[in-house]
């Protein structure tokens, strides 16, 4: 268990990012795929861009038969609502980079037919494996079905359609899709997604990013031997309580995006929530 932390009130992820997508959908996009914008010569050579329009986190880094992978959250509109992807793109020193196109594309009626989130990729059995968190509502949005009391997460895997495809161009995802339909009962969560993954012996650990309102961020831990069925075993960690909180903005209660990982002995839990980490102590899950 990670010790509890706090942050600095600030603007929060999401509403950094719409604000600034707000400012890139105004400009116009006519001719994006064009060879006149990948030549251009303001165009950033050493950092990764997708072809055209929008990318946000990186998911899923992954060393493969000799080849780096790196997946990114990718929209083909310029918008925080717009449906979301996993782009792909693939290199052999970190420098050049090849974009391999879409890996994940949201399936129409699935439990991911709004979005395919953040998540983590691993290597399970021999096989390449991404887990992320899939988008799904009835209602005319996100924030609608949230209004609700309804979660639209749900945990999705998906695995490498050919592992001795060195550029892992094809993905399927698998038939007991999701894998997590709901987060714990009982908590009334603002949020429930990009799933982290590691391994200890033979059992692996995934963290979910989580929150309450009023109370703060949360870590979930969660177990399993094959990556399919999953077993929810406590917190592994929560932010201090902190009265100040605007329960008006959820978002404020949120950790997103947590990565957990040691560095020199030391566990580490990366969280967006005010570019912060938490150290604490850690045994025994």
């Amino acid at each position: 268990m990670v010790n509890r932390f706090d942050f600095r009130l600030g603007i929060t992820r999401r509403e950094f990012i719409a604000l600034t997508s707000a400012a890139l959908a105004s400009t116009a996009l006519n001719g994006q795929n064009s060879p006149a914008i990948a030549n251009d010569r303001h165009r950033p050579r050493f950092h990764l861009m997708p072809p055209s329009a929008w990318m946000n986190d990186p998911n899923g880094p992954l060393y493969w038969r000799g080849r780096y992978h790196l997946f990114y959250q990718y929209s083909p509109v310029i918008s925080i609502t717009g449906p979301k992807y996993w782009g792909h793109a693939v290199s052999t020193d970190l420098v050049h980079w090849r974009n391999l196109g879409i890996a994940l594309a949201p399936t129409p009626g699935g439990p991911d037919k709004n979005g395919c989130w953040s998540g983590s990729a691993v290597v399970h059995n021999g096989v390449p494996t991404l887990v992320y968190t899939g988008a799904t509502w009835s209602s005319d949005s996100e924030f609608a079905e949230r209004r609700k009391g309804l979660v639209p997460e749900r945990q999705m895997v998906a695995i490498a359609a050919d592992p001795d495809d060195e550029n892992l161009t094809t993905w399927t995802m698998i038939p007991r899709n999701p894998v997590l339909a709901a987060p714990p009962a009982g908590m009334k969560v603002v949020g429930w997604r990009d799933p982290a993954l590691w391994k200890e012996g033979d059992t692996w650990y995934m963290v979910i990013g989580s929150g309450e309102i009023g109370k703060g961020g949360m870590a979930l831990l969660y177990s399993s031997k094959d990556l399919r069925d999953w077993v929810y075993l406590h917190l592994l960690s929560t932010a201090k309580p902190d009265s100040s909180l605007d329960v008006s903005r959820p978002w404020a209660s949120m950790w997103e995006c947590p990565d957990f990982f040691f560095l020199d002995g030391k566990p580490i839990l990366l969280v967006a929530r005010g570019n912060g980490y938490l150290i604490g102590t850690y045994s025994d899950q």
